[in-house]
């Protein structure tokens, strides 16, 4: 969420000192598609060693239970509980770099197409997607 707020605070500075709206909307975008860039490879590595992790605990248990065959069940299994992982952490920074991506190519002042406006909308709504995943944890998907 810091970035969000970064975002904001950059865009604002760019606003109060004269940049039109569509310039604003570039730079703001085009510091939360490299902000969120930067975490999704941070983030990226930790999910890696989970994932990791996950497959080797998973060989090993299965072949302490089983041997060869009980060591390749568990290689699966610890593939299967990786990618467990892997789906929402590639879906969720898929639209947190996503959305910004298209509002910044919206409001590129390089290209003459001028803004595009349903560029940015559907930009903003993959960025706002992609902030709710972020927002949702499993504690408090499990509160009743």
């Amino acid at each position: 969420m810091y970035g969000l707020a970064f975002g904001i605070v950059i865009g604002a500075f760019f606003y109060f000192f004269g940049s039109n709206d569509s310039l604003t909307l570039h730079y703001a975008s085009q510091f939360w598609m490299y902000w969120y860039g930067f975490w999704s490879v941070i983030q990226g590595f930790f999910v890696l060693l989970s994932s990791l992790g996950f497959i080797a605990s998973g060989t090993v248990v299965g072949g302490t239970a089983g041997g060869l065959l009980g060591g390749l069940l568990g290689s699966v299994i610890g593939t299967g509980g990786s990618l467990l992982m892997w789906i929402p952490f590639l879906a969720r920074y898929a639209l947190l770099i996503g959305g910004p991506y298209l509002m910044w190519t919206a409001s590129n002042p390089i290209n003459n197409d001028g803004f595009q406006m349903t560029q940015a909308i559907i930009g903003a709504i993959l960025f706002l997607i992609g902030l709710l995943m972020i927002r949702q944890s499993p504690k408090k998907a499990t509160r009743a």
